[in-house]
């Protein structure tokens, strides 16, 4: 018994060794990664259609194979700006929030020094030179807010829904 789980395991290793996905993976080039990952991605996809128009109509593994298509593609999509991201050499959504934070760090000690109500003008006019860019990053994938959920005004990342231009400082 022994014998056939070691033999199984072995070939299992084998299949993942010339499997390309892992072989991308291995390299050291990110984008060539991303595009194996993303045109596997899209094979099983095209495989779950194929699944899903040869199920009987109605039944339950037609909603699960739609579910299971539409994750797919959801991800092919997300590959692609990922590739789109490193192809232009921009930073990723989270080093973009460490860099937005350390913006942030750097203009409330500035307004630290100042008095409270200049200190308000500066921020909101700060916010306002900065909003547009980070309506850009939010397009552009990310969940970048112009509110972090510290409470501190100014770009942060987090899982709120991104403050609304113009909205009142806290």
């Amino acid at each position: 018994m022994q014998e056939r789980v070691a033999a199984f395991h072995e070939a299992g290793m084998r299949f993942a060794e010339s499997d390309r996905v892992v072989q991308a993976a291995a390299s050291a080039n990110d984008l060539e990664a991303l595009f194996v990952a993303r045109e596997e991605l899209a094979r099983e996809a095209a495989g779950l259609l194929y699944a899903r128009l040869q199920s009987v109509p109605g039944s339950r593994e037609m909603g699960r194979l739609t579910s299971r298509r539409i994750a797919a593609l959801r991800d092919v999509a997300n590959l692609t700006v990922a590739i789109a991201r490193v192809d232009r050499g921009l930073p990723s959504p989270a080093q973009m929030g460490r860099i937005l934070q350390s913006l942030q760090d750097v203009v409330e000690d500035a307004a630290s020094v100042l008095p409270e109500d200049v200190a308000q003008g500066f921020a909101a006019a700060w916010r306002q030179r900065i909003e547009p860019h980070l309506e850009h990053l939010r397009l552009g994938g990310g969940s970048y807010s112009a509110v972090p959920s510290t409470g501190r005004v100014g770009a942060g990342v987090s899982g709120e829904a991104p403050a609304e231009p113009g909205s009142p400082l806290p």
